[in-house]
């Protein structure tokens, strides 16, 4: 019974450090997106209004 819980111990702990490791990528990929949005919006937006 003890080797179980040290397993989900062990598990939580895994899955911790994965969501922390994998925070930063995530919040790279919102600026990226925001980024990307926007920078999309500044060059779509006055061709729209050209045409």
């Amino acid at each position: 019974m003890l080797i179980i819980n040290l397993l989900i111990l062990y598990f939580k702990f895994y899955a911790v450090c994965l969501v922390v490791k994998g925070i930063p990528e995530y919040i790279k990929t919102l600026l990226v997106n925001i980024k990307g949005k926007t920078l999309f919006e500044k060059l779509y937006v006055p061709f729209e209004k050209s045409a």
